[in-house]
């Protein structure tokens, strides 16, 4: 019998630090921005997608996709953002079923940073959500993205807050410290997932 955590949070709350936790301990993650990637890379579903959208505005002379200017571009107009979405999300979404097909047995880590905005929540068995308070999480994401205090607030914006999300998570982990002091509170909640399954 296999147990889903679904992973979930904001902008740079810390998900891929706790996927490197849950990896280091040798548990299945299947990350949802991995596949994401994959999907773009020339040719692919999102590719295609992004052709489809916006011609190949995006795109730079090798035909790889541009991300920093489409990032620019999407988080600054919300409606091209949910196109791009609807069109990308049905893949990423049918990839990770065929992945947690494949788990057959233990914990498996979904990370999924659209968890509660896609409401998702029902195909995992639980969810954790990763969390800090808003300024921390502005200056991480400028300082991770070379942002600036505008630019990282588009996108934060464009996800739900984190505080909606707290109510929706079954576990709620909150990401003020340094990695080790992350990596600590994912131990205890290991071991009482362990117990799950």
């Amino acid at each position: 019998m296999t147990f889903y955590l679904g992973l979930t949070g904001g902008i740079a709350t810390g998900k891929s630090t706790a996927d490197r936790f849950f990896e280091n301990h040798g548990i299945n993650v299947i990350d949802a921005d991995r596949i994401a990637h994959q999907q773009l890379a020339v040719g692919q579903i999102g590719w295609q997608n992004i052709e489809t959208l916006f011609g190949r505005t995006y795109f730079k002379p090798d035909l790889t996709i541009d991300r920093r200017r489409l990032g620019e571009y999407v988080f600054h107009h919300p409606d091209a953002r949910r196109k791009l979405e609807a069109l990308n999300h049905p893949a990423i979404m049918k990839q990770i079923g065929i992945e947690m097909a494949a788990v057959t047995s233990g914990l498996c880590i979904v990370d999924v940073p659209l968890l509660f905005e896609n409401q998702q929540q029902a195909r995992y068995d639980a969810t954790l959500l990763i969390t800090l308070p808003q300024e921390l999480q502005i200056n991480r994401l400028m300082t991770r993205n070379h942002l600036n205090r505008e630019q990282a607030m588009a996108r934060i914006k464009s996800q739900m807050p984190l505080s909606q999300k707290a109510v929706l998570a079954t576990y709620v982990i909150s990401n003020t410290g340094t990695s080790q002091n992350l990596f600590q509170k994912l131990e205890l909640l290991l071991a009482q997932l362990i117990s799950c399954y």
